[in-house]
């Protein structure tokens, strides 16, 4: 069975549990990253976004230290 997440302001929830919960109809985007599917909440993502979902993952699965502080990367 296939990992299902829904990735919405930095916080992964059960993509069921997130849509019963949900009082508006929005339009999600459904996303491969790395073999993790990701329901993304808008109806376009940027490359960069992308790119740094895959890096989160890849350094999440390694179990390494990850710098947390998001500020630093974005700028």
């Amino acid at each position: 069975m296939k990992q299902v997440s829904f990735l919405f302001l930095g916080i992964i929830l059960s993509s069921q549990s997130a849509r019963k919960r949900s009082k508006w109809r929005v339009k999600i985007l459904k996303i491969d990253v790395d073999g993790l599917e990701v329901y993304f909440p808008y109806d376009y993502i940027y490359p960069e976004q992308i790119l740094y979902m895959s890096e989160l993952k890849k350094t999440l699965d390694a179990k390494v230290n990850f710098p947390w502080n998001s500020t630093n990367l974005c700028a």
